[in-house]
């Protein structure tokens, strides 16, 4: 917390601070930067598994670690890589999608095999997509959200080691 706030008083209210959070003890502090002007958080899926010593990447979106941090931040969130919403790998898309809607999500980045997905001449369509499929899944009642999330639970909980660090 100590180095986001040096940075925040060297910028001095100048450019926004975005922090990426990848660890146990980053997502510890929700409420202290919940109270910072930040930008954006967005949460590394890899990092994060490896500090959380889980077997698969994505077990925080599904084991309640992502919930927990989500009830203590309120600020611009993102997590999990994007794409197309009819791919995605070892996770669809989709799902992806379900549960950053479910988490509140207001921003995405690309995922590693962003541009390997979609073309340069297409980038601008993709992201339509995107933001179609992930506004369609924050319009879903409680009910698609819930299947959703035991879906991924399933998916996950069935996962190896390596599948999910692809």
């Amino acid at each position: 917390l100590g180095e986001v706030e040096e940075c925040l008083d060297e910028l001095d209210g100048g450019p926004a601070l975005s922090v990426l959070a990848e660890n146990r003890d980053a997502l510890s502090l929700g409420k202290e930067l919940a109270s910072l002007p930040l930008s954006r958080l967005f949460v590394g899926l890899y990092d994060l598994h490896l500090d959380m010593g889980s077997a698969n990447l994505f077990f925080p979106l599904v084991d309640g670690t992502l919930d927990a941090f989500r009830a203590q931040y309120g600020g611009s969130f993102g997590v999990a890589g994007i794409t197309l919403p009819h791919l995605g790998r070892p996770i669809p898309q989709k799902l992806l999608l379900a549960a950053m809607a479910r988490l509140k999500c207001d921003f995405g980045v690309g995922r590693n095999a962003f541009r390997h997905d979609i073309a340069i001449n297409r980038i601008g369509s993709a992201v339509q997509a995107i933001r179609k499929s992930f506004h369609g899944m924050c319009g879903r009642t409680h009910g698609m959200v819930e299947a959703d999330h035991i879906r991924l639970s399933n998916l996950v909980a069935s996962m190896t080691v390596d599948e999910g660090v692809r």
